[in-house]
């Protein structure tokens, strides 16, 4: 083999190899799985990485528990991920109902389920849920057979987001458990 031969061969062996990297770069690092991810609202170096509950898709749902502030009672939030990718609360379901709880909206109603009460016909539609991790609260989400307590991962009476949306592959690693 000439040289000329050999140098045109290092070319595109150095073509064939950028484009590798730059193809595992893109497939690392480009927001392309979907996730259901709780994030601190806080910025900077000092805030912890999101929670990503993941991957998730469209029409799966979730549910986002806590211990009422007023009565004490265990609440949970029935959550679905809407093809838009909104959030849309479905139903709440409690122990006991008083001062402090939601009224049922029009088209919703209060029903009697034996050990628990349930608001239903919520349909309330949301690009995410804002709250702010309590320190007795005991938030918590549920999602595929999983539980993810809130508290634990996040500081209490920090503000954090939960919402539905792409992050890389890098992100949904470092981001700790996420099954």
């Amino acid at each position: 083999m000439s040289p000329r031969h050999n140098a045109v061969r290092a070319r595109r062996v150095a073509c064939v190899a950028a484009a590798a990297l730059a193809v595992a770069l893109f497939a690392l690092f480009a927001p392309v799985l979907p996730v259901l991810a709780v994030s601190p609202r806080a910025r900077g170096f000092a805030a912890p990485p999101p929670l990503v509950v993941g991957p998730a898709f469209s029409r799966e749902s979730f549910e986002l528990s806590y211990t009422h502030s007023v009565n004490r009672g265990r609440v949970v939030d029935f959550v679905d991920i809407a093809p838009s990718g909104d959030l849309v609360v479905r139903k709440s379901r409690f122990v006991s109902y008083g001062a402090g709880m939601s009224e049922p909206s029009e088209g919703g109603s209060l029903v009697d389920r034996g050990p628990y009460l349930e608001l239903v016909g919520i349909d309330r539609v949301l690009p995410s849920v804002l709250l702010a991790v309590g320190e007795t609260a005991g938030h918590e989400l549920a999602r595929a057979g999983r539980r993810y307590e809130l508290s634990a991962r996040f500081a209490p009476r920090s503000s954090v987001m939960i919402e539905y949306r792409q992050v890389s592959a890098f992100d949904f690693l470092r981001s700790g458990p996420h099954r």
